[in-house]
């Protein structure tokens, strides 16, 4: 989990990429992607551990907002995705704009294809 967010009734499990894929090959048998060990936390443990939160979102932050394929259905969690810009779009102008110039620099910085 690259970030997680709690209120008193939500809870958002949050991954962030910027050029890697959602990683596979994950979990004790390593069958699982990180999308199913989210969904699978907010399924198993979430409801024993933290019963008062009724609202789970498993969210991916990335350079598109095609982290997680928002087709995937779970009674137990909503599946969502955010860009970059997005997330940045949520703060102030002043601190908006430095991370939108960050996030214009970083992409003219980056390499294409899977790094992290």
């Amino acid at each position: 989990i690259d970030f997680g967010l709690m209120s008193a009734d939500a809870l958002i499990l949050g991954e962030a990429k910027w050029n890697s894929a959602v990683g596979s090959g994950q979990g004790v048998a390593k069958d699982r992607t990180q999308l199913d060990l989210r969904l699978a936390y907010c399924e198993e443990l979430a409801p024993r551990l933290l019963p008062a939160v009724k609202h789970r979102v498993v969210l991916g932050v990335g350079r598109t907002n095609e982290v997680f394929p928002e087709s995937r259905r779970s009674s137990f969690a909503a599946v969502r995705n955010l860009t970059w810009s997005d997330i940045a779009s949520l703060f102030a102008p002043s601190i908006a704009s430095e991370l939108e110039s960050y996030l214009a620099w970083r992409s003219s910085h980056a390499l294409d294809g899977p790094r992290g």
